[in-house]
């Protein structure tokens, strides 16, 4: 009687528990504002995080080796690709002297549903956008650079961007991507040809690009960026915020810094206004988190 009464209690006590993950889980989905608030109560998220904690981030470069620069990012589970490619082209007339580089970003249905097939997202066209001008206006890339001859030739970069898995903060895990891509890039020595007097000395027209296949040079990148994002729910800052947090988010804010710890950019499309002292408070993290992340530069 006495081993079937102890069989029976422990099977009740499994009982209750699976009901209370029932209810709890129940619970963030009908009341996921709620459900939120309890954790922000006591200065935690539901994944475990403090408020102001990033999750780990992961970076391997080399993830395409067809491509002279390419790597894959994860910051938790958030999952993002780049690889970038080289091509001689002509420089925009309104700038003679610099090369072009050109930011794709692709979000599509395989990274989460909230995407649809056939169609670029507001998000990813944004995105596009914001990276393009965060490593140009920041000077960590002169189009300078890329320049072969002022006014008829330049190398364009294009970096291609493809999301894998998409759980929120999309935004850092580009900028890593990208950045960790354009260290990796190799520029081809080029020579431009000219017409030999009386005489034709190549197969090469003058004025073409002769590119050379062995000897190269590095893609000069003047400092390494990096980003950190921050969400505002209930007047509380959340660093890093998940896709499920986005959803509840009044607005959000990112912090660009660079490998010197000096503020390049802070991001805010709109939203809840935040105050200085949260202002100050997201530059200060942001900053700090470079001597975590500067390693993971290869």
């Amino acid at each position: 009687m006495g081993g079937h009464g102890n069989g029976h209690g422990k099977d009740s006590d499994k009982t209750n528990a699976d009901a209370d993950g029932m209810t709890v889980a129940t619970f963030a989905k009908l009341q996921p504002r709620e459900y939120q608030r309890k954790f922000m109560e006591h200065g935690v998220r539901p994944d475990g995080r403090a408020l102001n904690t990033v999750r780990p981030t992961v970076m391997a470069p080399a993830a395409i080796s067809s491509c002279p620069g390419s790597s894959l990012v994860k910051i938790g589970n958030t999952a993002v690709v780049c690889a970038v490619k080289l091509e001689v082209g002509k420089p925009f007339d309104t700038k003679p002297q610099d090369g072009r580089i050109a930011v794709d970003v692709q979000l599509p249905p395989l990274c989460s549903p909230k995407f649809k097939v056939g169609r670029a997202t507001e998000q990813a066209i944004g995105l596009s956008q914001w990276l393009t001008y965060a490593v140009v206006n920041s000077g960590s890339l002169l189009l300078s650079d890329l320049s072969i001859q002022s006014g008829s030739s330049c190398w364009v970069l294009y970096a291609d961007l493809l999301c894998l898995n998409y759980d929120g903060n999309v935004y850092d895990a580009c900028l890593l991507a990208l950045m960790q891509s354009l260290r990796r890039v190799q520029l081809p020595d080029t020579e431009i040809m000219e017409e030999a007097a009386g005489s034709v000395t190549s197969s090469a027209a003058a004025g073409e690009v002769c590119i050379s296949e062995t000897s190269f040079r590095p893609l000069p990148i003047h400092s390494t960026i990096m980003a950190t994002t921050f969400g505002c729910m209930d007047h509380r800052l959340l660093a890093d915020p998940t896709a499920a947090e986005e959803e509840l988010l009044s607005g959000q804010v990112t912090i660009v810094v660079n490998d010197k710890t000096e503020l390049c950019q802070v991001h805010k499309p709109g939203g809840t206004p935040l105050s200085d002292h949260q202002l100050k408070q997201c530059i200060a993290i942001a900053k700090s988190r470079v001597a975590l992340v500067l390693p993971l530069f290869k």
